[in-house]
């Protein structure tokens, strides 16, 4: 969908045309809460999806199953089948 220009409003307002004018606004308005709400979601995907990268980055696999943490701080096993499959730190 084209937004309307800056001329085109302008040029719109130096023939009177005030009402189109108006309307062109609007629909610049609306595109901007549409790209405001969209720019929202956006973001919470892309912070969703850090969140599991790191996850996923923090784990270490050894022998069938993975750990979380680093070699002084280790937590598991977790079932390498369970995150695998369905994204889950079970315990095995």
């Amino acid at each position: 969908m084209a937004l309307p220009s800056y001329k085109e409003i302008i040029d719109l307002i130096k023939k009177g045309s005030t009402i189109d004018a108006q309307e062109k606004i609007m629909e610049l308005r609306e595109r901007s809460i549409e790209l405001q709400e969209e720019n929202f979601q956006l973001r919470d995907e892309l912070r969703e999806l850090k969140g599991k990268l790191a996850e996923r980055e923090s784990l270490t696999f050894i022998g069938q199953v993975y750990y979380s943490g680093n070699a002084e701080n280790r937590d598991g096993p977790f079932c390498q089948k369970c995150h695998d499959s369905e994204s889950k730190l079970a315990g095995c």
